[in-house]
């Protein structure tokens, strides 16, 4: 049986550092990390922690981000050369 991969949004502005040791939050990242599965985050701390501890996910760089820092054509290029992402959004603006 063929699993089709899924998208799990924790591009929340808001997330802080105590939420990534969240229970359930955990719970499904364990159990969605070895299938092939996409997170998409904001926010570059986010990033250390979940490459750290779920390895086997692919990353998906949100828009949101825009939120935080503003995206310039420098800050993207910056992103696309460190080649973590499996997909970058650019903001709506």
């Amino acid at each position: 049986m063929n699993c089709i991969p899924f998208r799990l949004d924790c591009s929340n502005i808001l997330i802080e550092d105590f939420d990534l040791k969240n229970i359930y939050q955990n719970i499904i990242l364990n159990y969605a990390h070895n299938a092939g599965n996409f997170l998409e985050i904001s926010d570059f701390r986010m990033l250390n922690y979940l490459q750290k501890e779920y390895p086997n996910f692919e990353f998906i760089f949100s828009k949101n981000s825009n939120l935080i820092n503003p995206l310039t054509p420098e800050i993207i290029n910056t992103i696309l050369e460190q080649d973590i992402f499996y997909l970058i959004e650019i903001p709506n603006n």
